[in-house]
């Protein structure tokens, strides 16, 4: 959402000159908006609008393709070939110190799509929302296909982009400061500035889909979670009806308010590609969650559960100095992906110390 945010704000508020809108009230209005349906319709609500916003996602990167290839004046083949013979396209890379190094990738990349997936409620209340046991399977199971379908889409469209970057002799964007290339405006950049009317609109509208498929169910289950995981309030017999539906508004348009500041302070202190960022702040975030679960299904083990959240925010700050305090500087070898598996193993081992001792008669 904060990359969708910043994006709109830059090539759609920022070049409206008569009115100044801020950063911080465009996001505003997106959450409002995602407040407004989520609390009217719940789960069911959800489920409807992510399946039209990924329709529209995978259509607007679809058109986008299309109008890449008609642009540069190629046959769908010649795109493929052109995809495949990429430098852009190269999958395997060897130097183990590197962080692309692929078993890296591989191996990381496993545990961070179990992690970001099949135990993140955000992603699984979809499939505990099936009617049946065998509903949830098939859904999991033809969502995990349309996914290497979409990524592989994805894929091709970037190589496109900077093919016709070169095609058509467009500057592409860069950071004055450090010389680097500012990916998260290739594309908006192309589709807004150089590929038409059209293709900008599919852009806006493919990237709102992004934006609201991903963040409105984040809202519904951090509500969720705390409602009836945490303070247990469908529960509490102590409490009527109207009072738990008020509670539940507060915890919702809460957590709007914690995502509306999270959002502002990556405005502030991101510097890099948001890619890279969610994929090193999920081997810190996740890696407790994959700790806890690894534990749980493999284990009997009984645990502090008054400790178990101390381990769990321990062990990122453990695994934070260890990559950028020990192994950074100390050697040449680079963490990756393998940074959740490092995070969990922490905190499998802090865990261990928090086991209830049981006494025996």
């Amino acid at each position: 959402m904060y990359l969708a945010a910043g994006v709109i704000q830059f090539f759609v508020f920022d070049q409206i000159k008569s009115v100044h809108v801020p950063f911080w009230l465009s996001v505003s209005v997106i959450l409002v908006l995602m407040l407004l349906y989520t609390y009217k319709g719940g789960i069911k609500t959800l489920v409807w609008t992510d399946t039209f916003q990924s329709l529209f996602l995978v259509l607007g990167v679809v058109v986008s393709i299309a109008i890449i290839i008609d642009k540069m004046d190629i046959g769908f083949g010649q795109a493929i070939t052109n995809i495949a013979n990429s430098d852009y396209s190269k999958t395997f890379f060897w130097d183990w110190h590197k962080p692309n190094f692929f078993v890296k990738e591989f191996i990381g990349g496993i545990f961070i799509a179990v992690a970001m997936t099949g135990l993140d409620q955000n992603m699984m209340q979809k499939n505990l929302g099936c009617k049946s046991l065998a509903d949830a399977q098939k859904n999991i199971f033809w969502f995990s296909i349309v996914m290497v379908i979409v990524n592989i889409f994805f894929l091709s469209l970037g190589v496109l982009l900077y093919q016709y970057y070169a095609h058509a002799a467009i500057d592409l964007p860069m950071n004055a400061e450090t010389g680097k290339i500012i990916t998260d405006k290739v594309f908006p950049n192309l589709a807004l500035n150089h590929l038409g009317m059209f293709a900008g609109l599919i852009f806006i509208i493919g990237l709102t889909a992004a934006t609201f498929s991903s963040a409105d169910s984040v809202l519904t289950t951090l509500t969720t979670s705390t409602y009836i995981d945490m303070l247990e309030y469908d529960r509490n017999t102590a409490l009527t009806d109207e009072q738990k539906s008020k509670r539940r508004t507060y915890i919702h348009i809460g957590f709007a308010v914690i995502l509306w500041l999270v959002i502002i302070v990556f405005d502030i202190l991101n510097q890099r590609a948001i890619i890279d960022t969610i994929l090193m702040l999920a081997g810190y975030t996740y890696g407790p969650l994959l700790g806890l679960f690894a534990i749980g299904l493999f284990t009997k083990q009984q645990l502090s559960d008054r400790l178990v959240p101390v381990v769990c925010v321990v062990a990122p700050i453990i695994t934070y100095i260890l990559a950028n305090y020990v192994v950074k500087t100390m050697t040449t070898y680079e963490i990756g992906n393998e940074l959740i598996l490092i995070n969990a193993g922490i905190t499998i081992l802090g865990l261990m110390f928090v086991r209830k001792r049981i006494a025996i008669a």
